[in-house]
């Protein structure tokens, strides 16, 4: 695959477009085709040790379908024409009772504007900046350090989303990541795991990271002290992962039967201390997760969820909006041709502005999938990343305990 997806371009419009055709001759009321390839390069570079790499590449195309009160689901690997095929094929043959049409209607959808795609590292660029990291990490560590590993995440993806109103909408672009594994030699051995998105790779400030990465390792390195004063604290990444995956469903809609979220606040309907605010940013052209719209064909937005720590909006594919009667504002993820669009996080942010927070930022399918919060000191600016598979930075704020 080129510098982005567009190496793909020829091929996903053929194969929408004869799924599209297939579609359009048969008696389906409604339709959506969506057609997706991407190419993943994982670089894992060791001290002492030879390069590592593997490369994964998906393409596939999936259907679905509404017609009277039928509603149907299937995907297909390739983009040859059988493929298409298939998938038509499929969604109609699986077909069930539906009282709600999962699809939704032409005059909700729209794009957010033009993304421009991302630029992939030049070749060998992973191996450089591992060998860099190295001499960095251990002229920090004071002998106290030594980098593990390092694990490059190169990836371009380009898809296609197509319905039976006519509309069509088109992406591609390219990510980034670092995953550096640093070993603690001492009273407290152990190894640090940080994750890194890195929006640029050619303004991708290696001493920066180094820092970071370092710093958080010396810190869990030491005895916690406690008083009774407020603590910033480093969760371990299997903690932070819990953390994370409990905090998420909150901001999701559900049925009023089985909605968590009621229980959990308190007399001023807070869910959290007054310093915390969170959004869903699926607008920002540097967040993991990018695109025009979501999974379905909705303009990418920027989503208050949770306002000095009162829950303000929530998240839902349309479909699920529908059932538990939730307004509609593009939250469905699709992050493989075989996912059903889901309600779901892409980019969930800290908003730390005038709140006096180091923010942080999880993205939704990023490369390592277990999430965890880590706080990037490599960016600028009032927010900054919480990322996935690292440690977690749950910064409380000077003026109140999180309540959360």
């Amino acid at each position: 695959m080129s510098g982005t997806g567009s190496g793909f371009a020829d091929r996903l419009n053929a194969a929408a477009q004869a799924a599209c055709t297939r579609l359009g001759a048969m008696d389906v009321a409604r339709w959506e085709v969506f057609a997706k390839a991407s190419f993943s390069r994982e670089a894992e570079v060791t001290p002492g040790r030879p390069l590592k790499v593997l490369e994964v590449e998906e393409t596939g195309i999936a259907v679905r379908s509404f017609h009277e009160g039928r509603a149907g689901f299937a995907a297909a690997s390739g983009l040859e024409a059988e493929a298409s095929r298939r998938a038509v094929e499929a969604a109609l043959a699986f077909e069930a009772p539906s009282s709600i049409d999962p699809l939704p209607p032409a005059r909700l959808l729209g794009l957010a504007g033009a993304v421009r795609p991302r630029p992939l590292p030049a070749a060998g660029w992973a191996v450089h900046a591992g060998q860099e990291l190295e001499r960095a990490v251990a002229g920090r560590g004071g002998g106290r350090l030594r980098l593990r590993r390092a694990v490059f995440q190169e990836g371009a993806f380009a898809w296609v989303l197509s319905t039976g109103d006519g509309w069509v909408a088109r992406h591609d672009d390219t990510g980034t990541a670092l995953l550096a594994e640093v070993e603690v030699v001492g009273e407290r051995a152990g190894v640090w795991r940080d994750w890194l998105h890195i929006p640029d790779p050619e303004a991708f400030d290696l001493e920066a990271a180094a820092r970071q990465i370092t710093d958080r390792a010396v810190l869990i390195s030491h005895r916690v002290t406690t008083d009774s004063g407020l603590r910033d604290l480093i969760l371990h990444p299997e903690v932070a992962a819990a953390l994370l995956a409990a905090v998420a469903p909150l901001f999701l809609a559900a049925p009023e039967g089985d909605d968590p979220l009621p229980a959990l606040l308190d007399r001023e309907g807070r869910l959290a201390s007054p310093a915390l605010s969170l959004v869903d940013d699926r607008s920002d052209p540097d967040a993991p997760v990018t695109g025009p719209c979501d999974g379905e064909g909705l303009p990418a937005r920027r989503t208050l969820l949770l306002e000095a720590g009162v829950p303000r909006h929530r998240l839902a594919s349309y479909r699920d909006a529908a059932r538990c009667a939730e307004p509609v504002r593009g939250g469905a993820l699709r992050l493989s041709y075989r996912d059903y669009p889901a309600s779901g996080l892409a980019n969930l942010a800290v908003d730390t502005a005038g709140s006096g927070w180091t923010g942080a930022r999880c993205a939704a399918g990023t490369p390592w999938s277990s999430c965890a919060a880590a706080s990037d000191g490599c960016c600028s600016g009032s927010r900054r990343w919480a990322t996935t598979a690292a440690g977690s930075r749950a910064a409380a704020a000077s003026s109140a305990r999180p309540r959360c």
